[in-house]
């Protein structure tokens, strides 16, 4: 005769075996960050993290991989990767520290050229960590003002100077970085008046005028000149006792600084 015994084999997955791209992690803030995930075991169907990931990071449940840009400073975190399949769960620890980043800001303009008694400033923008405070280097000209909070440039050009170049340091707890403006100061534009701007006399009689000027010292040009009479580049003035008859003739006075 015979008889018979059942047996019933079940195999399963392996237990999850995994390693990460790396175990620990120092960057700066709003740097890259983060992991890949090797599987050496069996088939894993989740990932988690503990805990969640830091700000501005995303962890994928499906390939257990860390990416992003942290946000926030933080001292060592440690992070626990916990890799599922239907035998059981692994884990592994990532560390990771995030130092504030090193801060870089831009101006509202690199160079200005101006007159005297125009407005002269900037602002700042920071774009990449945080500022504490701001420093300008050379001095600045009188008329000038620098906020050490704000990183502004602010006020009015008295003075005449040729193109200079300051230096904007912004210091953060990253460090400090800097930015440059170029500030050129021409005199202020050379205002005219005549003490007469037509006359008529007799051949041989004294004729001409004198010239009010504001805006600055000047040097004079005039064209035409008329015959018999003078010109003083220095003062403006026109003298003498004209020699030709002529019509009415427009003479031009030009008053320059630069």
């Amino acid at each position: 005769g015979s008889s018979t015994q059942s047996f019933m084999l079940t195999v399963t997955a392996s237990f999850p075996v995994f390693t990460l791209s790396r175990s620990n992690q120092t960057v700066a803030q709003g740097s890259a960050a983060g992991f890949t995930v090797n599987s050496t075991g069996g088939p894993i169907t989740s990932f988690s993290i503990s805990p969640s990931a830091p700000a501005k990071m995303s962890f994928d449940t499906s390939t257990g991989e860390l990416s992003g840009s942290p946000s926030l400073v933080k001292s060592v975190s440690i992070y626990t990767v916990t890799a599922t399949n239907a035998s059981g769960k692994a884990t592994r620890q990532f560390r990771l520290t995030v130092n504030p980043a090193i801060p870089a800001f831009s101006l509202s303009v690199s160079s200005a050229t101006v007159v005297v008694g125009d407005a002269v400033g900037f602002t700042v923008d920071t774009t990449v960590g945080s500022v504490s405070r701001y420093f300008v280097s050379p001095r600045l000209p009188f008329g000038l003002m620098f906020n050490r909070r704000t990183g502004a440039l602010s006020g009015v050009a008295r003075s005449v100077q040729l193109a200079t170049t300051y230096t904007v340091t912004g210091v953060g707890l990253g460090g400090s970085s800097t930015q440059s403006f170029v500030l050129t100061v021409n005199p202020a534009l050379p205002v005219l008046s005549l003490s007469r701007y037509s006359q008529t006399v007799v051949k041989g009689f004294a004729a001409g005028f004198t010239v009010k000027l504001t805006g600055g010292a000047a040097t004079f040009a005039i064209s035409p000149i008329p015959a018999g009479m003078s010109f003083n580049t220095s003062t403006g003035t026109l003298s003498g006792n004209p020699s030709v008859v002529q019509s009415e003739t427009i003479l031009t006075v030009t008053a320059t600084n630069w």
